[in-house]
């Protein structure tokens, strides 16, 4: 009889044991694909605002046209230098071309549902960007950014 209670408690013990593993790791892994998002949101807001941050206020920022918005940014520096930002939604990707050819802003482990740039009035942008990314457990994470820039007068 005593056999079978401290059985029992062992069983109950090696049983609560192995749940709390399972939640660290299940934890941990949550916690990385919402750092991944994080960071790559930060990079890509920081790109993006790069691309603005030597326009003047009298640069052409089309689209979007004024008042309007649109999921593709085309900032017209100098002649011959134009900065072109662009979502591929098909792909979950975003196109930027600083000069050089276009190539993919964000990772392979992240997605992009959806990229608008908005200008409110000349020499204010505002950026909505929406990224996707899956954990190692097949959890589903999503954070959106947004940032406004003003440009130089």
């Amino acid at each position: 009889m005593e056999t079978l209670v401290y059985l029992a408690l062992f069983s109950i013990i090696i049983g609560g044991a192995m749940v709390a593993v399972y939640n660290i790791i299940e934890g941990n892994a949550s916690l990385q694909a919402k750092a991944i998002l994080q960071e790559e949101g930060n990079f890509i807001m920081a790109k993006l605002s790069w691309a603005l941050n030597e326009a003047a206020k009298d640069t052409v920022i089309n689209p979007p046209a004024i008042g309007g918005s649109s999921d593709a940014l085309i900032v017209k520096k100098l002649p011959g230098n134009n900065i072109k930002a662009q979502a591929d939604l098909d792909s979950g990707n975003i196109r930027f071309d600083s000069g050089s050819g276009f190539f993919e802003l964000n990772s392979e482990r992240t997605t992009v549902s959806s990229l608008n740039f908005k200008q409110p009035s000349a020499g204010e942008i505002e950026i909505f960007l929406t990224l996707s990314t899956v954990s190692d457990q097949g959890k589903n994470f999503s954070r959106n950014f947004e940032t406004k820039k003003y440009l130089k007068k």
